[in-house]
């Protein structure tokens, strides 16, 4: 059976087709929260950055995404830069 079979034949009979799942820290749930939220064009509120920043290796990651040029930060919020925006599965991959 193909995995699509698989998945509408959970559908149909009012199952989720679920294989399986990730519990996820607080901390974790925070930096998907931004790295998700960086794939908007508005970027992700500062604040959300202030708080993941509170791990050292996270603000390092975030610090040198900045600095090469990935990321920019304004005193409202974070967003890609165009070369960000071009990497965004890479800035992902960093910041996670």
């Amino acid at each position: 059976m193909s995995s699509i079979d698989h998945y509408s034949k959970h559908l149909l009979s009012g199952q989720l087709p679920i294989v399986a799942k990730e519990l996820l820290s607080r901390f974790q749930q925070e930096k998907e929260r931004i790295v998700f939220g960086l794939r908007l064009l508005d970027g992700v509120p500062i604040h959300w950055v202030h708080e993941a920043s509170q791990d050292e290796v996270w603000a390092a990651s975030f610090k040198t995404l900045v600095e090469e040029d990935y990321l920019v930060s304004t005193d409202t919020c974070v967003q890609l830069t165009r070369k960000g925006r071009q990497f965004a599965d890479t800035v992902g991959m960093r910041l996670l």
